[in-house]
């Protein structure tokens, strides 16, 4: 991050009630919401959560040598005398007031390349606290940005496209995730469509031509890259086979061929996606298969783990109807020997909201004629993927548990080497705690 000095952003801030500089304009290292890991000179921004509220920590970041503290009015009362003090009405909104400030100021280039010196998004910070943290990562070398958005309620594309003012997006799909803050697919494209409306003229819109919402997007001002199998593609992919863990082979304008790393056949278009971008900021097919193929599957997302003889997929990161479909397309197309079996463990689809209780069955009737040995359910609306096998006659391989520890002794007891275990559900249901208890991973 290249220093701030504050009283140039203060003098337009629309979110500051009352800063006390003490006269003197500040010079900002860095931003800071953890005092865990503040460093001296660092702005502590106290931030609200579910957990922990930072305005308990106001004194320890003080402590630690924060050049100032940002907190709300409520609390601006308790701030030692002294302390460089900025009184916000809401701190979140006041840390992505200044990421949209520092991007205007700083950001050089845009999305996605091997060839440029690169920030991105770490883990899943997608949210209106971690889409600034990444902004405030970038400095004067920084040439690309790759930040992630992500959404759970209406309007939140909107205000995080706001702040990063993107000059190439990618939208990579239009799924079932959190439908239930939405009602329809269709209300989700429109959540989605905030980035590409969202970015600057001249820039570039990049689609996945293989989803029917995002097949007709169009805007003018920018320029549209389409993306998928057809011969109407501006990047048009070819998919070439799978190997004995399920990983693709693709090749893409009939350019060199492309192994991705991560195993599920869902991953092709993903990487396909990855590998157009990198094309179009003009990197080569080799660079292009040089970046892809180093890439690793990361913790709880297609990660293969062998214990005992067992090979288990560790898919638990989240969950939702696509997804889950394409993960029990995976393992049933997974070669196994003659006489070993396939073992599915699923938690439930969170944030589906009043369509929770029929997406759920019809994940039940998708598995029903499937060649899947075991089918072991977690949570109480996977439950109802349980009755649906049962109505369907599938009496002998599935069972329910409301425990964790249930799950990983029925996998103990029925799985045998040359066996390959499957866990997916979403985020909340906290899936790799069956590995755990199986004494695999963390």
């Amino acid at each position: 991050m290249e220093t701030i000095q504050l009283d140039t952003f203060l003098r337009q801030s629309q979110t500051v009630r009352k800063a006390e500089l003490q006269g003197k304009d500040l010079g900002v290292h860095g931003i800071s919401i953890d005092t865990r890991t503040l460093m001296p000179d660092d702005l502590f921004v106290a931030i609200r959560g579910e957990r922990f509220d930072g305005h308990d920590f106001v004194p320890d970041a003080l402590q630690k040598g924060a050049c100032a503290v940002v907190v709300e009015k409520t609390f601006a009362a308790s701030v030692p005398g002294g302390a460089v003090k900025i009184e916000v009405s809401d701190t979140t909104d006041f840390l992505m007031e200044l990421a949209g400030w520092y991007r205007a100021k700083e950001l050089l280039a845009s999305v996605l390349s091997t060839r440029f010196r690169t920030e991105k998004t770490e883990q899943n910070k997608n949210n209106f606290i971690g889409v600034p943290l990444t902004l405030f990562q970038l400095n004067e070398n920084s040439e690309v940005a790759v930040v992630e958005l992500g959404t759970n309620h209406p309007g939140e594309i909107a205000r995080l496209s706001g702040i990063v003012t993107p000059t190439h997006a990618l939208v990579t799909n239009i799924g079932s995730g959190h439908i239930g803050f939405f009602g329809s697919k269709e209300a989700i494209f429109r959540e989605k469509k905030a980035l590409p409306d969202a970015v600057v003229g001249g820039g570039t819109v990049y689609l996945n031509d293989e989803d029917p919402l995002l097949k007709n997007y169009h805007r003018e001002g920018v320029k549209i890259k389409r993306i998928g199998v057809s011969g109407k593609c501006d990047y048009r992919a070819r998919l070439l086979g799978t190997d004995e863990l399920g990983r693709v082979r693709f090749q893409i304008n009939k350019g060199a061929e492309i192994r991705l790393q991560i195993p599920g056949r869902h991953q092709f278009l993903n990487g396909v996606q990855a590998a157009a971008i990198g094309l179009d900021f003009g990197l080569s097919q080799e660079e292009v298969k040089q970046g892809i193929e180093a890439v690793q599957p990361v913790d709880k997302r297609m990660q293969v783990l062998k214990s005992g003889g067992i090979l288990y997929i560790n898919d638990a990161y989240n969950a939702n109807p696509e997804s889950l479909r394409a993960a029990i397309d995976f393992l049933v197309q997974f070669p196994v020997q003659p006489g070993k079996k396939r073992f599915l463990v699923v938690g439930d689809m969170l944030e589906l909201g009043e369509q929770s209780q029929h997406l759920h069955r019809e994940i039940g009737q998708y598995l029903a004629d499937k060649p899947i040995d075991f089918v072991f359910c977690y949570g109480e609306q996977a439950r109802l993927i349980c009755q649906t096998l049962s109505a369907a006659g599938k009496s002998d391989n599935y069972q329910w548990f409301g425990e964790h520890k249930s799950v990983a002794g029925a996998i103990r007891e029925q799985a045998a080497p040359g066996d390959v275990v499957l866990i997916k559900g979403s985020r909340g249901m906290a899936m790799e705690n069956v590995l755990h208890y199986l004494g695999i991973g963390e």
